[in-house]
């Protein structure tokens, strides 16, 4: 189980990177298309993947140094769930923009 914290701690690490940059991408998608409530609730959960690493990190090595090896991995995988759910609203919001397209193409 250490080596697992282990892996999975660097893993996170080297994840904080592209967590900052995908807010980029899908903040400026919320401001050029027309905005709603999922595209709101999509960005905030962006902006908040890099700050859930870092406090993660942060309690995973405490956990880690006090040597609860299964409560620090169960830490670590907090901010999966958060990326999950960024998919998954991410695949719902071009589910139902091209759901309302096509029922527009529908009313011509």
């Amino acid at each position: 189980m250490k080596t697992k914290v282990i892996l999975l701690n660097i893993v996170m690490t080297i994840l904080i990177l592209p967590s900052i940059g995908i807010i980029f991408p899908i903040g400026l998608r919320h401001t050029t298309s027309d905005p709603n409530l999922l595209d709101d609730i999509t960005t905030f959960f962006a902006a908040l993947l890099p700050i859930m690493i870092i406090v993660t990190q942060i309690k995973s090595w405490i956990s880690f140094y006090k040597q609860n090896y299964d409560l620090a991995f169960k830490i670590n995988a907090l901010p999966w769930y958060n990326f999950l759910i960024i998919i998954f609203l991410l695949l719902f919001s071009v589910h139902f923009s091209y759901s309302s397209l096509i029922e527009s193409f529908n009313g011509i």
